[in-house]
């Protein structure tokens, strides 16, 4: 802001005094006056030259005065640029003596930490040296105890069979008498050992027999236990049913899934939801369904939702349809559904593996039963990762199954694993035994791997 005050107040000297030096160069012309016996000419060119100078002498001294740093540039400019190159030259001196200070600590640094490794080495080394002579001292010490030990044994079995040299001899005419009655007991013993021999091997079998029939329990067992909750569900749904009214669907339960083939007309994609539509109809009314009038479908599904189905199932894809229960239905009441639909792309080719796990043969019954279920688990699970459709009837289940596997084939897995007698775990891999498409069900084969061979398999 100062400074465009004073740039204001120079443009206002200077015009100021041009002003005045034309003025008095325009009476000095016409007065014809004379300054110094110079021409009147000559006179008034003196005048403008004076006003010039007044004008330039005006200005720099309003900015010297104004202004220290001009005044500064002006005067002291030279001695300034003296000093800066001194301190320039004092800096790059210093930045040198530093430049070398730097390099004179990182040599000291360098040789402190070369004397630091040598002694850390040193006494590395004296400790080694230090504890291998405890060892040997320990070692010795051990030995000298050891053979003190067997040398106080020694003695002892020495003075205990010069005591039975000395029972014996004092016992031998006794004994010959007593042998004779042993060989009479021993020919005795020998024919009841060949009797106990029979009757063993009649047990063994017996028993061998028992433990197939434990075993086979056992695994009937664990591969029900997901039936037994399913029937739980079932139970704890019958208990809601008994609370809330007679419910034969509830909201969210699956009717019907199926596959719908890409490149159908709107017409055929119509015929075959009708088609669908009427064995739902007869699986609801068997149920108890009934429609709201007499002469109206049990199953209902509004035109928007038919329009919607059709649209989103036209195309060159194919695509599965869900059919589901819009809502709780009750005995007596129509069934309200509502559609899903989605691509049925295929999810996982023949033969590709869908989980492993290793197996520890060394298990009984029991446990491989536990190991094979969390197995099937671990591929129910990646199957639903994978989003399979679930084949249960409750989309809210919070354990949906997408497939099942024959409790005769895993069986019978088992009792080939077992009757190999492999050492060590085995690696079972579950594959995908066709092409699985998003539709699903999810079927399985079962390979069990040891050391890169198929030593069984199951599913097939």
């Amino acid at each position: 802001m100062a400074g465009f005050f004073l740039v204001l107040a120079l443009l206002v000297l200077g015009g100021a005094i041009a002003t005045i030096g034309d003025r008095l160069g325009s009476k000095v012309g016409k007065a014809r006056l004379s300054l110094f016996r110079l021409r009147p000419r000559d006179t008034a060119v003196l005048v403008t030259i004076f006003t010039g100078v007044m004008i330039a002498g005006v200005s720099l001294g309003l900015i010297l005065l104004v202004s220290d740093q001009i005044r500064v540039g002006l005067f002291e400019l030279d001695r300034l640029q003296n000093n800066l190159a001194q301190a320039r030259a004092q800096k790059e001196k210093a930045e040198q003596e530093l430049k070398t200070a730097l390099t004179a600590r990182r040599q000291a640094e360098q040789n402190l930490f070369e004397v630091n490794r040598k002694l850390v080495a040193a006494r590395e080394k004296t400790q080694q040296e230090l504890d291998k002579a405890l060892e040997a001292r320990q070692q010795a010490e051990r030995k000298l105890s050891d053979i003190n030990r067997r040398l106080t044994l020694t003695v002892e079995q020495q003075q205990r069979v010069e005591r039975q040299l000395t029972t014996v001899r004092s016992n031998f005419g006794k004994t010959k008498a007593q042998v004779k009655t042993l060989q009479t007991q021993k020919q005795a013993l020998q024919k009841d050992a060949v009797a106990l021999k029979g009757e063993q091997k009649r047990l063994i079998a017996t028993l061998e027999a028992s433990r197939t029939e434990i075993r086979t329990q056992k695994i009937q067992k664990y591969l029900l236990a997901a039936e037994v909750n399913d029937y739980e569900t079932a139970l704890r749904k019958s208990t809601e049913s008994l609370l809330f009214g007679d419910v034969i669907y509830r909201a969210s339960d699956i009717l019907v899934t199926f596959r719908v083939p890409g490149g159908m007309s709107p017409e055929q994609i119509r015929r075959n939801l009708d088609a669908v539509l009427g064995q739902v109809e007869v699986a609801a009314r068997e149920a108890g369904a009934r429609p709201p009038i007499q002469g109206e479908n049990a199953v209902q599904i509004s035109r928007e939702q038919v329009t919607r189905l059709i649209r989103e199932l036209s195309g060159a894809n194919d695509h599965a349809l869900q059919l589901v229960a819009a809502a709780n239905s009750l005995r007596g009441g129509p069934v309200l559904v509502s559609g899903q639909v989605f691509q049925n792309e295929l999810i996982f080719k023949q033969g590709e593996i869908i989980t492993s796990r290793a197996i520890d043969l060394g298990q009984d019954e029991e446990g491989l039963a536990i190991q094979f279920s969390k197995l099937f688990t671990q591929a129910n699970e990646r199957a639903l990762a994978a989003e399979i459709l679930p084949s249960g009837r409750n989309l809210r289940d919070p354990n949906p199954k997408v497939g099942s596997f024959s409790a005769d084939a895993l069986q019978q897995m088992i009792k080939d694993l077992k009757n190999q007698s492999i050492d060590g775990p085995v690696t079972v891999q579950a594959l995908a035994s066709e092409n699985i498409y998003k539709i699903g069900p999810l079927k399985l084969m079962l390979v069990a791997i040891q050391n890169g061979k198929v030593v069984s398999k199951a599913g097939q």
